[in-house]
Parts: C-alpha cells; sequence; structure tokens
C-alpha cells in the first residue's frame, strides 16, 4: 500500500525543507482567508488545494484554464499574481455515492464523488478511472463489503497516468477506503 503523500514531506527523523513543506501546503491544503480582499492581496501561484473565504462562508477551486473571468466578489475571485478561484456552489458540495452491488469490473463516471463496492457475491473488483485532466473533483472509493483483504479493490489509472507514482492502487484492508485526488497537469492521481 503506498504511503500518504504528507509522510513524502515530513519524514521521521530526517530534516524537511521550508520549500518541500510549503509546496505540500500549497498543492494539498485549501488555505483560509477571512474576506475577499484577503485572496485579492495574496499571491497564490501553484496554490491547487483552492481557497476558504470566512467571510462568504464558500469554498473556491482555483480554474487554471480561465484568463479571462472578471472578479465579482462572490462567484469569482483574482488573487495578487491573477489566479483565479471560482467559488463551489452548495449543490456541488452535496456528494454522489453509487453503491455497486454486481460483478465486474467498475467505472467512475462524471456523477460520482463516493463508490461503494459492496458485492453482492464477494469478489475482486478493478475500478477504471476517469482520464484526471477530465475530473476537476476528487474521488472517494470504499470497501462497503469489509472484504477488501479477501477480495481486494484494484484501482487503475487512465492509460499512462499513475497514482501516487504507482500503475496501480490496491485497497486490500477491510473496510478500507481512499480519496484520490486529479493531479492539476492531468498526469493522475494523489
Amino acid at each position: 500500500m503506498a504511503e500518504h503523500p504528507i509522510d513524502g514531506v515530513l519524514v521521521d527523523d530526517v530534516d524537511v525543507s521550508k520549500s518541500a513543506f510549503r509546496a505540500y501546503e500549497k498543492t494539498y491544503l485549501r488555505q483560509r482567508f477571512g474576506t475577499v480582499s484577503d485572496v485579492r492581496n495574496t499571491q497564490l501561484a501553484g496554490q491547487f488545494g483552492g481557497a476558504y473565504v470566512e467571510s462568504l462562508k464558500t469554498d473556491f477551486y482555483l480554474d487554471t484554464a480561465d484568463t479571462t473571468s472578471a472578479d465579482n466578489g462572490t462567484t469569482c475571485l483574482i488573487s495578487l499574481d491573477g489566479y483565479r478561484f471560482k467559488a463551489i456552489s452548495r449543490a456541488e458540495m452535496l456528494l454522489a455515492q453509487r453503491i455497486v452491488t454486481a460483478a465486474g469490473a467498475v467505472a467512475i463516471n462524471d456523477v460520482d464523488d463516493i463508490v461503494v463496492i459492496s458485492k453482492t457475491v464477494g469478489a475482486a473488483t478493478t475500478v477504471n478511472l476517469p482520464a484526471s485532466a477530465a475530473r476537476p473533483r476528487p474521488i472517494r472509493i470504499v470497501d462497503g463489503k469489509y472484504d477488501a483483504a479477501t477480495h481486494a479493490i484494484t484501482i487503475v489509472p487512465n492509460g499512462a497516468e499513475t497514482i501516487m507514482g504507482g500503475a496501480s492502487f490496491v485497497v486490500d484492508s477491510n473496510g478500507a477506503s481512499i480519496i484520490l485526488t486529479p493531479l492539476a497537469d492531468g498526469s493522475g492521481w494523489i
């Protein structure tokens, strides 16, 4: 089983560089801001983890493809260095859950947020991920039958993409789950 990404940054008994820690924070963690002005007055290059604005009680994601939308103070905020952050609506925050009971491989689709593997007849399962560049949000895969130690769930990325640098990821602990986030550069999942 692959290690958690923070274990690669904060290794026991090893000094960690500030740059490695900053890179981890920017890539994986959503930054908290008090007001819209705080976002506008901060350089947020590389902040793939998004932002949360307390005054709006709203989460924002980085839209790397947008270079033209205007900052309207509610649904689109532009950082000091020109990065556009888009509001995540409450409807978007509701997670779609699919429970898989049928035999065979599972393909993750556009509307899946959580996929619970709970086969009627226990069996090893392959879960096929879509192209990471085509999916703007994470996916959670869960062993809902609590039998992954016997019937492993093998998660396979699209094409040459990787999962945490590997060709696949195996869930092999009863009741275990993993949340996979698409890399911003479209090369795979973490």
